[in-house]
């Protein structure tokens, strides 16, 4: 089977199944960790550093510390235990599952990208990779928001990776899930809020199914930047994950796309099968 993606960018198929089985944090996981390799290594002979966070401390004109999760917001639940019997050397007890286990806990959160300082360890520059709970109709919505603005107005760098068509993109775009004339389904926006948000920047790049996802050129401090090359990430995880066996075993209907990208989608599947890639 040929695990190459006969598309130059996003895949079509992936997609619908990532998103309309539920599996788009395995996705989601993957492509972060995948990203944050390549920018260690980019950055290694920096004075900056990068990782993986699931909750980052920001300083805040508002408020002396706030932490903000960079999806949805973890419900916290307090419970009464029952003590359990105890003896000197040790503690036992039998309880019921329910009284230790939250059975209804939402699904781990996902992660977000943050390139620091390495002197000071304050976050420089935020990268986000849109969940489909950071978008309507989900009430995670509006806790992404709130955190997204405070980010901008700590004077941090934030970057959104928006690759989830099937649901109204976060900012003023024209909405690709309500069929708008005109409109991308996959945005990535770069807001650079120096030296205030009032008169910082946004960088915005759309692109259609059959184009390659765009270089993502993240600025640092002053004049530094260091470029990630995101279709050669896509493309990868789509070789070594062999989603190609997922899409021909579960083969989606491509509901999720205008009539006309459909049928562009499916053309270009005709052409592919009748004119394979040459092997290497």
């Amino acid at each position: 089977m040929d695990f190459q993606n006969p598309f130059a960018g996003i895949n079509p198929l992936l997609h619908e199944i990532l998103l309309t089985q539920d599996r788009w944090q395995e996705f989601h996981q993957v492509f972060l960790t995948q990203c944050l390799m390549i920018l260690r290594q980019k950055l290694a002979d920096t004075h900056y550093t990068v990782s993986l966070e699931q909750t980052v401390k920001i300083q805040s004109m508002y408020e002396n510390m706030a932490r903000y999760r960079p999806d949805w917001l973890i419900k916290i639940k307090k419970s009464d235990l029952p003590i359990p019997a105890s003896s000197p050397n040790r503690a036992t007890a039998t309880l019921a599952i329910v009284d230790i286990m939250d059975l209804d806990d939402p699904e781990p959160e996902p992660l977000s990208l943050v390139i620091r300082k390495s002197e000071d360890d304050l976050p420089v520059a935020w990268i986000e990779l849109l969940s489909p709970s950071n978008k309507l109709p989900f009430d995670g919505y509006y806790q992404y928001r709130l955190k997204r603005q405070v980010i901008v107005e700590a004077g941090i760098v934030f970057i959104e990776l928006d690759f989830i068509h099937n649901q109204s993109p976060t900012f003023r775009y024209l909405d690709y899930s309500k069929g708008e004339i005109d409109a991308y389904p996959f945005h990535i926006a770069v807001l650079i809020p120096n030296p205030g948000i009032e008169t910082g920047v946004a960088h915005v790049e759309h692109f259609h199914l059959m184009q390659k996802i765009p270089t993502l050129r993240i600025p640092l401090l002053g004049d530094d930047t260091v470029a990630l090359n995101l279709n050669d990430v896509y493309q990868d995880i789509y070789a070594r994950g062999a989603y190609a066996k997922e899409i021909a075993r579960k083969m989606p209907l491509l509901i999720t796309y205008h009539p006309a990208d459909r049928e562009k989608i499916l053309a270009h599947l005709r052409q592919h099968e009748h004119n394979p890639p040459l092997s290497p």
